[in-house]
């Protein structure tokens, strides 16, 4: 659709009528302007809440706002989870470094996967993230499978999410003293004492947390390795600049804009609507690909080049900033967007500096799934080789 240079299309999808988005000023209105008229009662958020767990992601009305309000400081403010996501960082840093020494390879994927878990679960619980690897893995493939809605595979999902659900409530009881701040928060609301709307809500805001960041994470280090001059470039700029550089803000923004891992956002009306020449009826499902507009060459001049010097002071960008979603936008713009860079910034600032990772197999040919979320391919394995540490300029000068 990007590359036809459409702004909406109208078809039927499932069978029901439904609107695909391809404007800014058309996704502006949907997701900002006329927000109220358009909710999430869309067939993918009706199964993840019945199947796979109820929480913010899944509410609307009151009950979203009274969430939004409560978690937001949390995600707003990530200084105070700077310490969690380093100390992670670490221990993957250490385990990269012996492959590194041993020469054995690693799944990239994987092991961005398990990292960003990792860090999910210390700062939602302070607990080990262990329990919760099988189960996450088990839950994504059933969020993949389109089949998955089907009776006969009805006992498996509800399997899966007993499973995850007594696992939080295990990790809730093995929480360390301080507990985690999301934890604390919500403990102290008087809306989550009752445990199964605390565990929904945790288990919602874990699956949200490490999967997505975990994509974009091995996205970019996929694009990185399609680009070994711009790698190099990265790391020059890391030993200098370290987490301020501005070309590392600049490669993970293009990552973000060429392999959203949310990479469709749904609505439904409630009432009629006409925006520049487009009608949607009352009751019809809006569909909005952050995928699609990201990469449509009206608003982005060789759309499918990874080219991070676009988001580099003077590059060649939109304007309209709803041309770039890939947090969403509007009131529900993702609550976590902040967390999800901040992390992105520190782990990748981090192992690039101290890793140079060459992929095993070619890594030109990679085409995204379109899953629940953008998946990046599992496995890309890797082989890893050290980086002398940079050199500091003030090292053995006097003080």
């Amino acid at each position: 659709m990007a590359n036809r240079d459409i702004d909406s299309l109208t078809i039927k999808l499932g069978g029901e009528k439904t609107v695909l988005l391809n404007s800014p000023r058309l996704v502006r209105h949907v997701l900002t302007s006329n927000a109220k008229n358009y909710t999430k009662n869309t067939v993918a958020n009706e199964y993840f809440r019945q199947n796979i767990a109820d929480g913010i992601l899944t509410a609307e009305g009151a009950r979203w706002a009274e969430d939004r309000a409560l978690l937001s400081p949390i995600f707003r403010n990530t200084a105070p989870l700077d310490g969690q996501i380093r100390a992670c960082v670490e221990a993957t840093s250490a385990r990269l470094a012996s492959c590194a020494t041993s020469g054995a390879p690693v799944n990239l994927t994987a092991a961005m996967s398990e990292l960003t878990l990792a860090i999910a679960t210390q700062i939602m619980f302070r607990a080990r993230h262990e329990p919760f690897v099988d189960l996450c893995r088990e839950i994504g493939q059933l969020l993949d499978e389109t089949t998955s809605v089907l009776p006969q595979n009805r006992d498996r999902v509800k399997s899966a999410r007993r499973s995850m659900l007594d696992t939080v409530q295990s990790a809730i009881g093995e929480s360390c003293d301080p507990l985690g701040p999301v934890l604390q928060v919500l403990r102290d609301d008087i809306r989550h004492q009752h445990a199964d709307v605390l565990n929904n809500q945790l288990l919602t805001l874990l699956l949200a947390g490490f999967e997505t960041t975990a994509n974009s994470l091995s996205w970019t280090w996929i694009l990185l390795s399609q680009h070994r001059m711009l790698y190099a470039k990265l790391q020059q700029s890391l030993d200098l600049q370290g987490e301020q550089s501005a070309l590392l803000r600049a490669v993970l923004e293009e990552s973000f804009r060429l392999y959203p891992s949310a990479w469709v956002i749904g609505r439904r009306a409630v009432n009629d609507d006409h925006v520049d020449g487009v009608d949607i009826t009352a009751g019809s499902a809006v569909l909005i690909s952050p995928f699609l507009i990201q990469r449509h060459p009206r608003w982005w001049p060789n759309p499918d080049e990874f080219r991070p010097e676009r988001f580099l002071p003077g590059g060649q960008r939109p304007t309209n900033h709803y041309a770039h979603i890939p947090f969403g936008a509007g009131p529900r713009y993702c609550l976590g967007a902040a967390y999800a860079l901040q992390e992105a910034v520190i782990i990748i600032a981090t192992l690039a500096q101290r890793f140079t990772f060459w992929p095993i197999r070619s890594p030109d040919d990679i085409e995204p799934e379109l899953k629940f979320v953008l998946r990046a391919p599992d496995p890309f394995p890797v082989t890893v080789l050290r980086r002398p540490a940079p050199i500091n300029d003030n090292e053995g000068k006097p003080g």
